[in-house]
């Protein structure tokens, strides 16, 4: 339990109503950078554990927190500081959620690139600089949020204050960037670190134009190699923009409001849909489309069910809320996350599949999203599995089945660029080189490790 003394010490810092004391951990509310910066100088003077949370709803980040520490809660710093039509970017701080942002850059007709798997409510900012994969990113690069940003400013666990891209160039007039910045590329580092190695406070990213006109398509399989075989046609002619696959379970959660209507969606939805966006004018969807057909693509869009939540699916891409429904299914969840190849996707699935089984988690209870990440290579794999918050060994069950799933994917080679809890121990296991690394510069930067140090256990 934090004492009077450093309490007191806080409340000068950010004042009495922008704190919240708790049994173990103080919740504190700064305003601006500054305030930042003066808590995490208290709390390496005081040698206490800082954990940070940038939304109200951030399923993806919420760590267990056990210990005594302070809780920096960013959601009061939420400007948008500035909108660039003409070189289609924006300033923004690490409150500002895709809701917040989507909203301001619609009166401009621009929209921010969304994540996958994410509620519309997370933090813009942590998503990008975590980099979550993005359901539309500048080709034909990866698609992760990383690559959106172009500046940051970030506090380092001690304190300081580095600047990176064309922030780092004193003097330098704004629309100009260069991402790289002078001498080390210091971003680089930030990026993934899950919040231990530094905070960002504030960035430039990338936006882009809202489209004269958008077209959704689905295409539904039963087998996914027949979905991935139609992937790869429609990557080779590089048709359409967002492209993501789902299975049965997940797009039923979306679209259902209630245990009736996923009944009847589960019924009725193939094992596998594709849903793929058109967009640009008229006549490129018009054109688009006639490729899909020449490429035998039976599209399932004109039923009667799939018609009907059309608009609603097109809304979902432009700001993600309906995740909520995936992600509460049983109110626990644990999401499998990891990347791998188009052509090894259907064999991991298998194997992925027959290890639920044996553990006796029904499959279709199962959540899965497929999204490609590079043209007819690389794709981004996320599956959820779920348990009862009030039963107990189920919960214990799907904990175990967790860490063997990534057991599984690590020694089928899938690369899991992002650990959390357990599996970070999985993963640098194996590469104890590595390791020794990340634990050299996590001593550089935070010497007392006070930062974030329970989610990036190294």
């Amino acid at each position: 339990m934090i004492d009077n003394f450093i309490l007191d010490q806080i409340v000068k810092i950010v004042g009495d109503p922008h704190i919240k004391k708790g049994n173990k951990i103080c919740t504190v509310f700064p305003y601006n950078t500054e305030e930042i910066r003066q808590i995490i100088e208290l709390a390496n003077q005081n040698k206490l554990n800082l954990f940070t949370k940038t939304c109200d709803d951030d399923f993806h980040y919420i760590s267990e927190i056990n210990s005594d520490g302070i809780l920096l809660d960013l959601t009061r710093i939420n400007k948008i500081q500035k909108i660039d039509v003409k070189s289609r970017s924006v300033n923004i701080e690490p409150g500002v959620s895709f809701f917040q942002l989507q909203k301001e850059l619609k009166k401009y007709d621009l929209r921010a690139i969304n994540p996958i798997g994410l509620h519309a409510s997370n933090s813009v900012l942590n998503a990008y600089v975590e980099r979550i994969p993005l359901l539309s990113a500048p080709k034909p690069l990866l698609a992760n949020g990383w690559q959106c940003l172009l500046d940051m400013e970030v506090i380092l666990p001690t304190g300081g204050i580095i600047k990176t891209g064309a922030s780092s160039i004193m003097n330098m007039e704004k629309p100009f960037f260069w991402p790289f910045g002078c001498g080390p590329d210091l971003s680089r580092v930030i990026s993934a670190s899950q919040g231990s190695l530094g905070l960002a406070t504030n960035a430039t990213i990338k936006v882009k134009r809202i489209p004269e006109s958008r077209k959704l398509l689905l295409f539904g399989y039963d087998n996914l190699d027949d979905s991935i075989d139609l992937l790869y046609r429609i990557q080779r002619d590089d048709i359409g923009e967002e492209c993501i696959f789902m299975n049965n379970f997940t797009l039923s959660n979306l679209l259902s409001e209630d245990s009736s209507e996923f009944e009847k969606y589960s019924k009725n939805l193939p094992n596998w849909i594709l849903i793929l966006c058109l967009i640009g004018s008229e006549g490129k969807i018009k054109y688009q489309e006639e490729d899909l057909i020449d490429l035998g693509a039976i599209t399932i869009t004109k039923s009667p069910m799939i018609e009907n939540i059309i608009p609603e699916l097109l809304d979902e891409f432009f700001c993600p809320q309906r995740i909520s429904r995936l992600l509460e299914f049983k109110k626990v969840c644990r999401k499998i996350s990891f990347y791998t190849t188009l052509d090894k996707i259907s064999s991991v699935n298998i194997k992925v599949n027959n290890l639920i089984q044996s553990h006796n988690y029904p499959l279709d209870e199962l959540g899965a999203f497929i999204t490609p990440v590079e043209l007819g290579r690389a794709c981004f794999i996320e599956y959820y599995i779920f348990a009862n918050l009030s039963k107990k060994e189920e919960k214990e069950k799907m904990e175990k089945l967790y860490i063997e799933i990534y057991e599984l994917l690590i020694n089928l080679g899938a690369n899991i660029d992002r650990p959390f809890g357990q599996v970070v121990k999985l993963v640098y296991s194996g590469n104890p080189t590595y390791r020794e690394f990340l634990k050299s510069v996590k001593n550089q930067l935070d010497p007392n490790n006070i930062m974030n140090a329970n989610r990036f256990e190294i």
